[in-house]
């Protein structure tokens, strides 16, 4: 199926984010793409997660470490005329291809006039803070602890000032089997910065079937329970751990209740 012959428009790259994992988080809109598009790109777990979907579409896809290459493949692709779709874990915008997409599309005058749509996904975030209770509700910051594109004083500074704000902050890729320093940095500045009570959570493959949490005081957060497939919120000064619910406090009590 060639989707540019059938609307006479041009062909586009779209931009998917999957969502964190349970299928039921998979939008509408990502699935109406993945249906039209015939042809998908992405990173090898990605593509295994939908493979149901996708049957009898072209797929490219690849490993850790490849995504200028996919994204070139997308072009490639889309120069012939088809459609194709981009995926990506979450929300593509975050953390994620959508980015780079129109970086290279930006730097290739070959790609210039090929359109791009990026479609929206839950990213982890959503779903753990669900999972948890409600600990974002005056507003978060999304961090990641990946250093291999991003230089690590910039991380570091970042950390600083969300550190010195009263924002909940979710800590994205926030540490490898080997790859643990800015973790515990970033700990040490929260703890500074807020106090070790300061309450805080860890959600591992956040609505997966294998999905793990622990939330409790800054100060006695399991640091060896955490890897890349771990997402950590810490809170602010209005958030609270009761029975077993982490949650931030919008300010209704002292406004409205008696």
């Amino acid at each position: 199926m060639n989707t540019q012959s059938q609307n006479n428009q041009k062909p586009t790259i779209y931009v998917v984010g999957l969502g964190p994992g349970d299928r039921e988080l998979l939008t509408p809109a990502a699935l109406k793409v993945l249906r039209k598009c015939p042809v998908i790109v992405g990173y090898n777990k990605y593509v295994a997660q939908i493979k149901d979907l996708i049957v009898g579409k072209k797929i490219i896809k690849n490993g850790m470490g490849g995504e200028v290459e996919r994204c070139r493949m997308a072009f490639a692709e889309a120069l012939t005329g088809q459609d194709v779709c981009v995926v990506c874990s979450g929300d593509a915008g975050i953390f994620a291809m959508a980015g780079l997409v129109y970086e290279l599309r930006d730097f290739e005058d070959d790609f210039a006039g090929i359109a791009v749509e990026v479609v929206p996904g839950l990213t982890a975030v959503n779903a753990a803070a669900a999972g948890l209770g409600s600990p974002l509700t005056n507003g978060c910051v999304i961090i990641s602890l990946s250093d291999l594109l991003t230089p690590t004083a910039t991380i570091i500074k970042n950390l600083v000032a969300v550190a010195q704000s009263d924002l909940a902050c979710a800590l994205y890729n926030p540490a490898g089997k080997k790859r643990r320093e800015l973790l515990n940095e970033a700990l040490t500045i929260f703890k500074r910065e807020r106090g070790g009570g300061i309450p805080a959570a860890l959600v591992k493959h956040a609505s997966c079937e294998n999905e793990e949490k622990w939330l409790g005081r800054l100060e006695d957060l399991p640091v060896a329970m955490v890897d890349m497939n771990t997402l950590l919120i810490i809170g602010n000064s209005t958030a609270i751990i009761k029975n077993g619910i982490f949650y931030d406090r919008r300010g209704y009590a002292e406004k409205y209740f008696a």
